[in-house]
């Protein structure tokens, strides 16, 4: 019992199982999705635009200036006061290896707006996360009382978005490399 309340399980001695499927489950929506969506276009254009060597610059993309600036002022917000400043650190480990990687590789390797749109909205779940911790998340709460479950499931829902929104961005850079 203790070693699931130290690895976070939340009292439930299959939560990483169950979070595995739900990641699962989010890619294989994607693989659907990216099927019969024609987001296929915008990976095609990154690839030729690649081929050609013609990959714009930062400055030249609006839309990632944009999107980049909004996730940068929302991660400032809830970096004050966050409900447990270690674990805080912690969970924002992962955010500083994603910037860590994609922003010395963006001149070289450019994904597409879609791809760095999905990193983006996985990213701002995963900073709400570590600003109440996964546990105490409020919208999980919600969750929690609308559907009568017996815990808060916020996490599950981060590990299907995990699945959902960064197995495009995977799939452009496997077919690109």
């Amino acid at each position: 019992r203790s070693g699931v309340s130290w690895l976070g399980g939340q009292g439930d001695e299959w939560d990483a199982q169950n979070d595995m499927l739900s990641a699962t489950f989010g890619a294989a929506l994607m693989m659907v999705s990216a099927a019969i969506l024609p987001l296929r276009r915008a990976t095609g254009e990154v690839a030729s635009a690649h081929s050609r060597g013609t990959q714009s610059r930062f400055s030249d993309n609006r839309f990632l200036q944009i999107a980049v600036s909004v996730y940068l002022l929302f991660w400032i917000g809830l970096a004050i006061k966050p409900s447990d400043r270690s674990d805080w650190l912690l969970e924002n480990l992962l955010i500083f290896v994603t910037a860590a990687v994609l922003i010395p590789c963006y001149r070289k390797f450019q994904l597409s707006n879609a791809s760095y749109a999905f990193i983006l909205v996985f990213l701002a779940f995963h900073t709400i996360g570590a600003h109440y911790t996964y546990a105490n998340v409020p919208f999980g709460f919600w969750l929690k009382d609308w559907f009568h479950l017996s815990r808060n499931h916020y996490d599950r829902l981060i590990h299907f978005g995990f699945g959902f929104l960064l197995l495009y961005p995977t799939r452009e850079l496997l077919a690109r490399a």
